[in-house]
């Protein structure tokens, strides 16, 4: 996993975005082994870490006007927020083609809960590997938005 703030990296590759103050600070320890559960379950990563609000919607949306195919959110549910949010940014841009999955790592993780994402590392890159999907609807968009996710695939 290559490591950085602004996702730079190739586009072939997925990008997890990264709030290391999620959960309390939590998300930010253990990166290293998490690295390897990550690499081991999709392959190679970049990662990119996000320096303050809003950072998250710069680095997402960044990344899908680069054409990278899977946008991976890790932290809270601000920071999945913040993710989403550039990567509609992007798609009204004319850039779609990109995929959000998910790692919870906050401290409420509601929207993980109303997904129904199982909160378990394992579990969320086991689906995101798979490449399921959930039928969401995101951001007030009227049409679906495919989500990588721990659930099952919710209408």
């Amino acid at each position: 996993m290559s490591a950085g703030s602004n996702g730079a990296g190739s586009a072939s590759r997925p990008l997890v975005i990264l709030n290391p103050r999620a959960g309390g600070g939590r998300a930010g320890q253990g990166v290293e082994a998490m690295q390897k559960v990550i690499e081991a379950a999709i392959g190679g990563v970049d990662l990119a870490l996000t320096e303050r609000p809003r950072h998250a919607v710069e680095i997402a949306r960044a990344a899908a006007a680069a054409g990278r195919s899977l946008v991976i959110a890790t932290g809270g549910d601000g920071s999945i927020h913040e993710v989403v949010n550039g990567l509609m940014l992007a798609k009204e841009a004319g850039h779609a083609g990109t995929t959000l999955g998910i790692i919870g790592r906050g401290t409420g993780s509601d929207l993980c809960r109303t997904l129904g994402i199982e909160p378990r590392l394992d579990r969320y890159l086991s689906v995101i590997a798979a490449g399921h999907r959930s039928r969401s609807t995101w951001a007030g968009s009227s049409t679906p938005t495919p989500v990588a996710s721990g659930g099952e695939p919710t209408s």
